[in-house]
């Protein structure tokens, strides 16, 4: 069986950002922790372990797609973003 490279190149790029996505949809569980009928205690351990966790995959996924996503993740700003919508809005 034979595996050509830029197949398997292309899985390992959604692989990455599969876990990417994973990791939003885990660090937003965090939100839903508050509504939840536990202890202070369990709710605190339980938001810890979602966002470690998610920071956990969200590093997993960059490591695979590789340093260029990682330049756009830091060169990434909502905030331009929001004002750039904003002012091509009015």
């Amino acid at each position: 069986m034979c595996i050509h490279k830029g197949m398997l190149n292309t899985k390992l790029k959604k692989a990455g950002l599969i876990l990417i996505v994973i990791s939003w949809i885990i660090y937003s569980l965090i939100l839903i922790i508050p509504f939840l009928p536990l202890y202070l205690s369990m709710k605190l351990f339980l938001g810890a372990v979602l966002y470690l966790s998610s920071h956990a995959v969200f590093w997993l996924g960059v490591l695979i797609l590789g340093r260029e996503v990682l330049n756009k993740y830091k060169d990434f700003n909502l905030l331009r973003r929001l004002r750039r919508i904003k002012y091509r809005g009015e």
